[in-house]
């Protein structure tokens, strides 16, 4: 049989007196038994511990094999290392510090010597060339890169005894210089009609190969010094190739389809 509830309205009063904390309920304000929790028995208890503590646990196993990524062995290991690290062999929990590398003395490296340097500065060499009137014949961008490429007054002076510095290049001057062509050779190649035909690295190519004057003069009696470039005439005369083998194959509409390789090995295979 279900139990009953008084439903009698209640003044203002007993309503604030019904909320106040610190007083007593009476029969009637007090929760019926079937709606009261139950009291937890022994083994509900010990299992809801259980549970808390396992929870703790995890939360704080879960981060450290994380950071170990969930290696047993490394975590073993770090925590190994940790240990040793922390004490040493005398007891002490200071770490020993590391002993600083030993570090290699370089060995010294010789400062070669700068090519073509000069002893004067660009002043002093400015000074003489104006001396000797030869800053009228070589523009100024000529007489820097003659000083860098460290150019002597005196080869200036040798080629314009020559007639050659007002017609040279200053590029032309420089690399007969480092190439050591004396203005004598130049003389040669002007008195044969050769000096303004050819560019300055087959001047520089027939010097050094020792290409005799004689040799171009056949060469170019017979049309083949315009037609032939300087490698392939350098190449000739090192090998002994004759004007008339050439004319030969030149008769025979051949020697505009051979290169200089080719006409060599025919000429060696006769």
């Amino acid at each position: 049989m279900k139990k009953s509830y008084s439903t009698k309205p209640r003044s203002l009063k007993e309503e604030l007196d019904w909320l106040d904390p610190d007083q007593e309920l009476d029969e009637d304000d007090r929760l019926p038994e079937e709606f009261r929790p139950a009291s937890p028995t022994l083994r509900e208890s010990l299992s809801r511990g259980f549970r808390s503590t396992l929870a703790v646990i995890i939360c704080l196993v879960i981060p450290v094999l994380w950071y170990f990524n969930w290696d047993f062995s490394a975590f073993a290991d770090k925590t190994s290392e940790t240990v040793t690290g922390f004490f040493d062999e005398s007891g002490s929990t200071v770490a020993p510090a590391p002993e600083a590398p030993e570090i290699a003395e370089l060995p010294e490296v010789p400062v070669p010597p700068v090519s073509g340097a000069l002893d004067m500065s660009i002043t002093e060499y400015l000074a003489e060339l104006n001396r000797l009137g030869y800053l009228e014949k070589i523009s100024s961008p000529g007489v820097t890169a003659l000083y860098e490429n460290g150019v002597p007054v005196e080869y200036l002076t040798e080629l314009n005894e020559a007639g050659f510095l007002d017609e040279l290049s200053f590029p032309a001057v420089i690399a007969f210089y480092e190439n050591s062509v004396p203005a004598g050779y130049l003389a040669q190649l002007e008195q044969a009609g050769y000096l303004d035909e050819l560019s300055f690295p087959a001047v520089i190519a027939y010097f050094e190969n020792e290409v005799s004057i004689e040799y171009l003069n056949r060469l170019n009696d017979a049309g083949f010094l315009d037609e032939l470039s300087f490698p392939a005439v350098t190449a000739f005369y090192e090998n002994g190739v004759t004007v008339e083998f050439l004319a030969d194959l030149e008769s025979k509409g051949l020697l505009k389809n051979l290169s200089f390789p080719d006409v060599i090995n025919l000429f060696e295979s006769q």
